[in-house]
């Protein structure tokens, strides 16, 4: 069998409406590409981009997959 990594872009999104002041519609990662969430099986690496409060808001993130 052959591993791979796996990476994609991953994203949260901030930002401020009238009922919640925090700024977070959640604290889940999206991939950039897909908008599906994250899940379990993928960890974080790498943090590209924070927001103004240094809230991390666009990362790397990875995963091991076996092949046949």
């Amino acid at each position: 069998m052959k591993t791979i990594t796996e990476k994609r872009i991953v994203e949260q999104e901030w930002y401020e409406t009238e009922c919640t002041k925090t700024g977070w519609d959640s604290h889940d990662w999206f991939f950039k590409d897909s908008r599906e969430p994250m899940d379990s099986s993928w960890t974080i690496v790498q943090h590209l981009e924070s927001d103004k409060h240094y809230n991390p808001i666009l990362a790397i993130a990875e995963k091991e997959t076996q092949l046949g």
